[in-house]
């Protein structure tokens, strides 16, 4: 077993544990709708990593064929060059300007060639990379939905006037802290799950969105630790205040 990656398999199972806490605590809630679709969404992942790290043969067998036609055209037009009346003239007796007339058109051609073979050996990571963006995407979306399922839960005691659309609470400070405290596990594995794939494809655009996920779950990890210190300290408070009430009646 190796420490140095992440495993995708260990991954979804701590996803799947972490649903059925979820589920045992908040069966009733959005929050087990979250990571339900969370562990799909996790096992789609690995069968798009499964098949994504597996070559495009056909691909490859169509981009070999293709470069070999280019080079068969050109080989082609080198032998008419040849047998045409042009090549028989000797190098001196060709002007300045016939010459760098030529020689552009030579690089130009060169560089074509080049970049059509480029295209073609780049174009299965160039499909590759699409279906890994949307996947991401995905990841990035539920994410934000985790977020959402987080932002009316606040203590009692924090929100004493309350008015007419004022959302309800439900949660007492205990509940509402392993609330919170599983919006972050399920962000944190949303994270983990997308990193999965640089195991995979170290395509600079798919790392760049591999970071942008990491900066947006870890974001909105600090902002949900916030509040849940704000949610502890209050339970210290009236633990305090508690402890002090049976002192002065003893």
């Amino acid at each position: 077993m190796s420490y140095r990656i992440l495993d995708i398999d260990k991954t979804i199972q701590s996803i799947e544990r972490l649903k059925v806490r979820i589920g045992e605590r908040f069966p009733a809630s959005g929050i087990f709708n979250v990571s339900c679709e969370l562990t799909k969404l996790a096992t789609e992942s690995s069968n798009n990593i499964n098949k994504l790290s597996k070559p495009i043969w056909w691909l490859r067998v169509l981009a070999f064929i293709l470069v070999l036609f280019i080079f068969f055209i050109t080989t082609v037009l080198l032998i008419s060059f040849k047998n045409s009346g042009y090549y028989n003239y000797k190098f001196f007796e060709i002007n300045f300007a016939d010459f760098t007339q030529a020689l552009e058109s030579l690089i130009n051609d060169i560089i074509f060639i080049c970049l059509a073979i480029y295209f073609l050996f780049r174009f299965e990571i160039i499909l590759k990379r699409k279906k890994i963006l949307k996947n991401l995407h995905e990841i990035r979306t539920i994410a934000h939905v985790i977020d959402m399922h987080q932002l009316t839960k606040d203590s009692k005691n924090l929100n004493v006037n309350r008015t007419e659309h004022s959302p309800e609470r439900v949660l007492n400070n205990y509940e509402l802290c392993r609330y919170l405290e599983y919006c972050i596990e399920m962000l944190s594995l949303s994270s983990k799950m997308a990193t999965i794939y640089a195991n995979k494809f170290d395509d600079e655009i798919v790392l760049n969105s591999i970071n942008e996920i990491e900066e947006l779950t870890t974001g909105l990890c600090n902002k949900i630790w916030q509040k849940i210190i704000m949610v502890k300290n209050e339970i210290n408070d009236l633990e305090s205040k508690y402890s002090n009430n049976q002192k002065n009646t003893i």
